[in-house]
């Protein structure tokens, strides 16, 4: 006697709902590896006790970071990437939006609508840090960042 894979007995009306039962499985596993990564692994906090650092600028943060570094031209020729990543970007940007999202973001636009806001009116600092600089700057006889910025 043979054993045959569980697949194999399912009919094929089981089969869509196995697969995307697998997928929110996978989703789910995903996640909670980003978590171990980028939470337990390194000590920093995860889920409900992260401070978000964008808007709390008074205090300390309680984030880490976990960072992978992926040679792509071992998986598929960069130009091959570049261009896949060209030709997708527009479409994942001009996806239907579900209610109550003002726009799509792609990786990286933050980042450049950060860079330009800031070049344009300098980088937020707490009043805490901002504080101990000018400090540091006065025992150093060096102008204070609050005189540079006057």
């Amino acid at each position: 006697m043979t054993a045959r894979p569980a697949a194999a007995h399912r009919s094929e009306a089981q089969r869509p709902r196995l697969v995307a039962a697998d997928r929110r499985l996978q989703r789910q596993r995903s996640r909670h590896h980003a978590w171990l990564l980028g939470g337990v692994l390194n000590g920093a906090a995860f889920g409900r006790d992260v401070i978000d650092f964008n808007y709390n600028q008074d205090g300390a943060t309680n984030t880490g970071q976990f960072m992978v570094a992926i040679d792509i031209a071992r998986f598929v020729p960069l130009a091959t990437f570049v261009a896949e990543t060209d030709r997708i970007s527009p479409i994942c940007a001009a996806s239907k939006r579900l209610r109550g999202v003002d726009h799509i973001r792609l990786p990286g636009d933050r980042r450049r609508a950060c860079r330009v806001e800031r070049l344009r009116n300098g980088i937020p600092l707490p009043a805490a840090l901002l504080g101990q600089l000018d400090k540091l700057a006065g025992e150093l006889g060096v102008r204070k960042l609050r005189e540079r910025a006057a």
